[in-house]
């Protein structure tokens, strides 16, 4: 299977494994009332993290449908565990369900995602692949049977919903506390979706991951803080303490409550905190984590540190910790190491758009980065030049020194050549022994005559490859904007043509493109 792994697929995997180290801590207190369905929730949730994210992974359109059926499955199945959860606490109505009714309500899931697969065209149509920044996703039109299954899931949500809320009055001030805790958990991802089908959703992407992240959050500060199923000791420990992730809680007013060994370790701390520390003492030596806290708002940065004589680069998301009345009570610092990802992009980057032999922009970068500079010239009203620079007689070069003696050439005069240009001028290589340069800011063709003179003359000198010192010389050609063309490839073009011309008559020179008749200066 062909996978695109894209940086959001991040946020899958952080839900994914939350929801199996949840579930692995719930199934020790299975026993417990409701504990059995809300372990099946949980499995269910990792299930549609897991299939969210190969869906965005994928690349092919029929692949990424296979997974989101699936998620269609784990959504109504989550549905049903929690309306069976809620009938569970809820004794009254525990006791007037046939247990033969609760195995047909958790088969009826799977009976709708089978006709999903049998009759695709009642669930989506005119469906089609759309960017969502750098990932593809599927878009459709709804179908019948879709309609059917979010009616379906809506209601059962809802009643489940109610019938939880309803049980609260019945129950002492934790268990309120753990049944807000899991409301709000369950109704996130619920509006999330209605936002997303209705089309009320005003956001350039789909809210159900974060709603799904939120989710894993309070489900967490559920089992933290309200002990919900007793397993608050287990897993806080494995949860927050044994987290690569660094994970710092604080007030409203900057006090440190809580804080991981991996944040100490990001962060280089090295005296366990006794809580209470305000974030300008604690965190004196970050200074944009106190920045991001007083900014007051959620945000994510990446934070670049040194520590013994190496850099690491940090993602840092800051998240508001909420009741559930929206009431902020605190503040989430999630840290992530993300120092080996961005040698990895830095490395793709560079093998993706330089040569390897020069480093010069390849081909296709030194073309983007003519594009972008050309717009900036016909924005401003000023000239450029493109110039095609190739060597004379490379070949004999090779055939009569070696072709490792040519690759020290080739560098040789990349250097020399960059020793020449300005900052703001480009130079890229081509392929071969052809390279290509961009002069900006040009005020007239005057200015274009003396820089083909001083290129000329670079190469007065020998140059060096290794113990030899070899005679080279080079035919430039140049073609002016906006005289000659407003397109690359009309530039380009002609700067080449001109170049030709001077291998025509002698080499060792350089040509300004004209339409009739090129000039050409003496030697």
């Amino acid at each position: 299977m062909n996978l695109n792994f894209v940086p959001v697929l991040w946020i899958h995997s952080i839900q994914l494994v939350i929801y199996l180290v949840l579930a692995l801590y719930v199934w020790d207190v299975k026993n417990a009332p409701g504990a059995r369905y809300f372990l099946a929730a949980l499995i269910y949730a990792a299930l549609w993290s897991f299939s969210q994210a190969l869906e965005i992974a994928a690349l092919q359109l029929d692949t990424k449908i296979l997974w989101a059926n699936l998620q269609y499955l784990a959504t109504m199945e989550i549905s049903t565990l929690f309306l069976l959860y809620s009938m569970t606490l809820a004794k009254r109505y525990n006791q007037t369900i046939p247990t033969s009714l609760y195995f047909g309500m958790l088969a009826i899931p799977f009976l709708i995602v089978i006709f999903v697969f049998l009759f695709p065209e009642l669930v989506r149509s005119s469906v089609r692949l759309v960017d969502k920044g750098g990932f593809e996703m599927i878009a459709k039109d709804y179908g019948p049977l879709f309609w059917l299954m979010a009616f379906y899931n809506y209601s059962i949500s809802i009643t489940a919903i109610f019938m939880l809320a309803k049980t609260m009055r019945e129950k002492s001030a934790v268990i309120r506390k753990q049944t807000i805790s899991v409301l709000a958990s369950a109704a996130l991802p619920i509006a999330a979706n209605f936002l997303q089908v209705s089309g009320l959703n005003r956001f350039p992407f789909d809210l159900a991951p974060i709603a799904f992240t939120i989710t894993s959050i309070a489900i967490t500060f559920a089992i933290v803080r309200y002990n919900l199923f007793k397993v608050v000791p287990i897993a806080r420990y494995q949860i927050i303490k044994v987290m690569k992730a660094g994970m710092l809680v604080f007030d409203n007013d900057g006090a440190l409550l809580d804080i991981n060994p991996a944040a100490m370790r990001l962060l280089g701390i090295k005296n366990e905190p006794v809580g209470g520390e305000k974030i300008e003492d604690f965190l004196k030596d970050t200074p944009e984590l106190i920045s991001m806290f007083y900014s007051g708002k959620e945000q994510v940065r990446e934070y670049y540190l040194k520590s013994g004589g190496s850099d690491y680069c940090y993602e840092i998301n800051l998240t508001a910790i909420r009741t559930s009345s929206g009431s902020e009570i605190g503040w989430l610092f999630q840290i992530y190491d993300i120092t080996e990802r961005k040698l990895a992009e830095e490395i793709i980057q560079q093998a993706a758009y330089h040569d390897d032999l020069t480093g010069l922009p390849n081909r296709q970068y030194f073309q983007l980065l003519f594009s972008q500079e050309l717009a900036l010239a016909k924005l401003r009203g000023t000239k450029l030049a493109a110039g095609f620079i190739d060597i004379d007689d490379f070949k004999q070069i090779n055939d009569s020194y070696g072709h490792a003696a040519g690759d020290m050439i080739l560098r040789a005069i990349t250097k020399r050549i960059r020793t020449e240009l300005r900052e703001s001028d480009i130079i890229g290589r081509l392929g071969g022994d052809e390279f290509a340069i961009v002069l900006t800011g040009l005020r007239s063709k005057r200015e274009l005559f003396a820089a083909g003179r001083r290129l000329i003359r670079l190469f007065e000198k020998k140059v060096e490859a290794g113990e030899l010192h070899i005679e080279v010389r080079v035919s430039v050609g140049f073609s002016l904007f906006p005289d000659d063309g407003d397109t690359i490839d009309t530039l380009i073009q002609k700067a080449d043509k001109a170049m030709y011309e001077v291998k025509g008559s002698g080499k060792n020179n350089f040509r300004i493109y004209e339409e009739k008749k090129p000039d050409r200066l003496p030697s």
